[in-house]
């Protein structure tokens, strides 16, 4: 409406429904503006969660009613590969796998997927196979996210009101390790079987989230096979950084 912000126009609409409803698989930027603007205060709690999708209600502090979390299994060619091959391994679920060499050079192994979260508690379990061993570190495992923030482009005039544009946007610098493990021989019981790394992790930035892999030269010859994703409980705290600027006419 002329002579209203968007953080009025959606206040002053929030203000007036008892639930909201949110889908992050359908619309990330929908969903994370909402979130982001309801976070801030403490007048709804997740009545409901189910697999990427949220239902909150006014007034409600209470554990969820239903919640159905996100789960996600990616396999090696869910990734990218940087250092590395391709290989057949009947012990993967895929019947393949990324292998990096022990007398390759220290480098990162794989990347990706770069999928988009709902905001809460989560696991991710690498799945992971030595063929022989060395002292020292083996592989390196890392939970990052690309930051995303919101612009939103006001087209109009303040008398006449304003037709507003959205757009998701990034840049190099707003990459972040959010963890990391280090895997030594201890952490495999057995040569030539696959072992289940999980690290915990929490999303409360509007991101692409990754599960890395990069290898020391250890002479250790390692198998990723890919990565189960597990979400342990939703949330709806979201911060979200918002551009605004104003096209006349």
């Amino acid at each position: 409406p002329p002579g209203q912000s968007f953080d009025e126009a959606l206040g002053s609409l929030l203000s007036k429904v008892d639930y909201i409803a949110v889908d992050f698989r359908t619309d990330p930027i929908v969903s994370s503006t909402v979130l982001s603007y309801v976070s801030n205060s403490s007048d709804f709690g997740v009545y409901a969660s189910s697999d990427s999708a949220l239902i909150l209600k006014r007034g409600f502090n209470g554990t969820p009613v239903y919640c159905q979390p996100v789960t996600e299994t990616f396999g090696y060619d869910s990734f990218n590969l940087v250092n590395g091959q391709v290989v057949k391994d009947n012990q993967s679920v895929s019947g393949n796998a990324f292998l990096h060499v022990g007398s390759q050079n220290s480098s990162e192994f794989w990347w990706g997927p770069g999928v988009f979260l709902p905001p809460g508690h989560y696991q991710a379990t690498f799945s992971v196979k030595i063929q022989n061993f060395s002292e020292g570190p083996i592989i390196d495992l890392f939970v990052s996210r690309w930051v995303y923030g919101v612009s939103i482009k006001y087209l109009g005039t303040n008398s006449t009101g304003y037709d507003l544009s959205f757009k998701l946007a990034t840049n190099a610098s707003d990459n972040k390790v959010l963890t990391y493990r280090t895997l030594s021989l201890n952490d495999f019981p057995k040569l030539n079987q696959y072992t289940s790394i999980t690290i915990d992790f929490f999303v409360s930035d509007l991101g692409t989230y990754e599960f890395r892999g990069a290898t020391p030269a250890s002479g250790t010859d390692v198998f990723f096979g890919g990565v189960t994703l597990l979400q342990k409980e939703p949330s709806l705290n979201l911060t979200l950084p918002v551009d605004e600027s104003f096209v006349t006419g």
